[in-house]
């Protein structure tokens, strides 16, 4: 039972969605491959507000 719901999970949120395009499925040759960078901002900004003049 729990392998029939893993494996409609995958079919509704990636083969048949409308959001996701197999091209967005992998990040390779992309030039941003991880969120560090926004995780990184959210960082900084975060703790500028905690040292606010």
């Amino acid at each position: 039972m729990e392998t029939e719901a893993v494996f409609s999970y995958i079919q509704s949120t990636w083969l048949d969605s409308s959001i996701w395009a197999p091209e967005e499925w992998s990040v390779n040759r992309q030039t941003v491959r991880t969120n560090n960078d926004t995780e990184g901002l959210r960082c900084i900004q975060s703790v500028s507000i905690l040292y606010v003049h």
